[in-house]
């Protein structure tokens, strides 16, 4: 599971976010409208999977730099290295 390539985000203590916190939840609120839903689709598919493929944003800590299209990473040297 160490090596795994899927995301998984960080947890609020991870951030420093505390558990609880008064005030509107928006995420509570919107998060079954078909409007944040749609927002969120296109936030993930225009930023989030660009920048992951770019730069590793959110995948495993590798060497700066780490990208999928590079043919010397070393996501691709670990890849065909099996």
């Amino acid at each position: 599971m160490e090596r795994d390539e899927d995301h998984v985000p960080k947890t609020k203590s991870d951030l420093g976010i505390p558990a609880y916190h008064e005030g509107l939840d928006y995420k509570e609120i919107l998060g079954d409208t078909p409007i944040y839903t749609l927002y969120m689709l296109i936030r993930q598919q225009v930023l989030a999977f660009p920048a992951y493929l770019l730069f590793n944003v959110s995948g495993q800590n590798y060497p700066k730099w780490t990208n999928h299209f590079d043919s010397n990473s070393i996501l691709l040297l670990y890849t065909f290295s099996k």
